[in-house]
C-alpha cells in the first residue's frame, strides 16, 4: 500500500512524507457540494479530471450498467464495473464542467489547506 511505501521511505532517509488520499480527505466536501457522496469514477473523480481535461471524459461512452455497488464485507475479483459506489443511489458521474471547475478549486484549496497545516506542525516540532 501507498502507507505502507510511505512509512519504509520515512524510515529508511528520515524524510517527512504524506500520502494524501484526496477523495477521502474531502468526503464531507462531496457530501456538501454534490449532496451526496462519491465514488470511484463516480461524480467526485469524474469532476476532477473533466475539470483538469474534458477530453478525458466522455459521457457518451458511460452507462449506468458500468456501475457496481460496493459492499463492505466483500472483496470482489474482479470487481464487476469500472464506477464504484460506496453509498446505494450515491456517487454516479454529473458531467457538468462548470461545476466540476468549482468543485476542483474546492478540492485543491481544502488539501492545499491540509497541507500547509501538516508542514507547520511539521516545523513547530522540528521535524
Amino acid at each position: 500500500t501507498l502507507k505502507n511505501v510511505a512509512h519504509d521511505f520515512h524510515r529508511r532517509h528520515r524524510a517527512n512524507i504524506a500520502v494524501v488520499h484526496w477523495f477521502e480527505l474531502c468526503s464531507e466536501l462531496t457530501a456538501e457540494f454534490f449532496g451526496h457522496a462519491g465514488g470511484h469514477g463516480g461524480t467526485d473523480e469524474t469532476a476532477m479530471v473533466q475539470a483538469i481535461d474534458t477530453d478525458l471524459v466522455d459521457e457518451s461512452s458511460y452507462s449506468r450498467d458500468q456501475v457496481y455497488q460496493f459492499r463492505s464485507g466483500a472483496d470482489v475479483y474482479p470487481v464487476p464495473g469500472c464506477v464504484l459506489l460506496y453509498k446505494e443511489d450515491e456517487g454516479y458521474p454529473e458531467f457538468d464542467e462548470v461545476r466540476s471547475r468549482e468543485y476542483f478549486d474546492r478540492v485543491v484549496a481544502a488539501v492545499g489547506d491540509f497541507t500547509e497545516q501538516v508542514v507547520s506542525r511539521w516545523r513547530q516540532l522540528g521535524l
